[in-house]
């Protein structure tokens, strides 16, 4: 027992007498790391705006699809232009790399976007919401749509019908036309009238008898983008 407590007394020693002694902190090391990792991500924001900026040319030229291709191409090559510009990729950190790549990723994303909108340019059809159809008797009667497009409805007699629908667009709208044909005939054109909240709308005359109408919306912005609606049916039975 004497010799198992002298064991531990020597332990105890050999404990007393140990002093950490902290790494030496190399400050020179550390800025220089400091100001290449921020040199890294400097030039990736910079390649990000000029590569976002020519997707948006590319768009303009031929399409959506030209940009995402050389978004993805960028993405693959971001190591090969870095060491163009003499930046050792295997001196970055895997980590700090991967934070390089969704930085590129994003700011690709959102300049290339940013471009494609107003003011710098509109790529977006308008939006046409469901028409609501309206005939007049003793006040204006709202007629639900059934699941073919169809509006049914008895009334006796001539009465004016209305159809009102939201178009919407980021943009500006340059005009928003009802196209209306009565028992199959010709299309008629009508250009509808701009109320609050964007609502469109449009009333003409019904006439007696149990007559059959079709119509569509065609929305065209300032920047040329169409959009046409459904084609509905208006049927009225006397």
């Amino acid at each position: 027992m004497a010799k198992k407590k002298r064991r531990s007394s020597k332990k105890k020693e050999e404990e007393e007498d140990y002093e950490f002694v902290p790494p030496e902190f190399d400050e020179r090391e550390f800025l220089e790391k400091d100001m290449f990792t921020t040199k890294v991500l400097g030039l990736v924001v910079v390649l990000a705006i000029v590569l976002g900026i020519f997707a948006f040319f590319l768009t303009d030229i031929i399409g959506v699809a030209a940009g995402a291709l050389l978004l993805f191409v960028s993405i693959g090559a971001l190591g090969t232009i870095l060491q163009i510009f003499k930046v050792s990729v295997a001196d970055i950190e895997k980590k700090t790399m991967i934070g390089n790549y969704l930085t590129f990723i994003f700011l690709f994303l959102a300049v290339w976007i940013i471009c494609m909108n107003p003011p710098l340019s509109d790529y977006a059809d308008p939006e046409i919401g469901e028409p609501v159809f309206f005939f007049e008797d003793d006040g204006w009667n709202q007629v639900n749509a059934t699941d073919t497009n169809r509006y049914s409805f008895t009334l006796a007699g001539d009465a004016d019908g209305k159809i009102e629908a939201e178009v919407v667009d980021n943009g500006e709208l340059e005009n928003v036309t009802l196209q209306l044909r009565k028992d199959g005939g010709d299309w008629e054109k009508f250009e509808m009238d701009e109320g609050e909240d964007n609502i469109y709308t449009h009333e003409f005359k019904l006439d007696s008898g149990n007559d059959n109408y079709d119509f569509r919306i065609v929305a065209l912005d300032a920047a040329g983008n169409e959009a046409d609606s459904d084609r509905f049916e208006i049927r009225k039975t006397a």
